[in-house]
C-alpha cells in the first residue's frame, strides 16, 4: 500500500507556482477535513525500505548496490522525522559538494519541491520544510567544504542523515571518498542536542 510521503498544509501562492520545481507523477492537491489544502505524494516502499523507515533506533543504516533507491529512503526518513517533530533541525550530509548537489539534493527536491513543500534558502543551503505546526529545517552540508564542516560541527541538531558515508564506486566510473570516521564520530556528538527532541530517528 502506498504511504503519503509529502504533505504541505499550505496552498502554494501564485509566485511559488511560477518558481517551483515540477511535482513528481502521482502527486496531487487534496482538501483535508478541516478545509485546508495539502499536497499528497504517493511513495511505495519496498520491504527493505519499510524496515529501514520503521526503525526508530538512534543509528540505522541501509546498504545496497547502485540504483537501489538508498538516497530516496534516506530522504523519506528525514521527512518522517521532520513531520513527527515539527521545528526540528536535521542535517543531511554527504562527502562532497558535487555529490550532495547532484544526487542527494536532487533526489530530495524531486520528492519535496521548493515552493510546494517548503522554501529553499540557497546561500545557507537550508530548506524550510512545511509541517502542520512549526516548520522544520533541513540543513544540507558537504564535508569537502571547510565552512560546512565548521558549521555542522557547531550545530545543535535533532537528527542527522549521512548519504553514502562509506564511499566507493560511483555511477561516473570513479570512486567517492566517503565520510572520514573522525568526522562521523564528531557528527554523532552534535545529534540529539536540540532541546526538546528525542534522540532517535523515526
Amino acid at each position: 500500500m502506498p504511504s503519503d510521503a509529502g504533505v504541505s498544509r499550505t496552498t502554494p501562492t501564485v509566485s511559488e507556482r511560477r518558481g517551483r520545481q515540477e511535482m513528481p507523477p502521482g502527486t496531487h492537491v487534496v482538501t483535508l477535513d478541516d478545509g485546508q489544502q495539502a499536497v499528497r505524494m504517493p511513495y511505495c516502499p519496498t520491504p527493505v525500505a519499510k524496515q529501514f523507515l520503521d526503525d526508530t533506533t538512534m543509528i540505522t543504516g541501509v546498504f545496497g548496490p547502485l540504483g537501489t533507491a538508498k538516497t530516496t529512503m534516506l530522504c523519506q526518513k528525514v521527512w518522517r522525522y521532520a513531520q513527527a517533530f515539527p521545528g526540528s533541525k536535521i542535517a543531511i550530509v554527504r562527502d562532497t559538494w558535487p555529490n550532495l548537489r547532484d544526487t542527494t539534493m536532487a533526489t530530495f527536491f524531486t520528492w519535496f519541491p521548493p515552493g510546494v513543500m517548503g522554501e529553499l534558502h540557497k546561500t545557507e543551503k537550508v530548506f524550510t520544510l512545511r509541517t502542520e505546526r512549526a516548520p522544520s529545517q533541513i540543513l544540507f552540508r558537504a564535508l569537502d567544504d571547510e565552512k560546512d564542516i565548521r558549521n555542522v560541527l557547531s550545530l545543535e541538531l535533532a537528527a542527522a542523515a549521512l548519504d553514502e558515508p562509506q564511499g566507493g564506486p560511483n555511477t561516473k566510473g570513479g570512486s567517492d571518498p566517503g565520510i572520514d570516521e573522525s568526522l562521523y564520530r564528531s557528527l554523532l556528538g552534535r545529534v540529539g542536542r536540540q532541546a526538546g527532541y528525542p534522540l532517535k530517528m523515526l
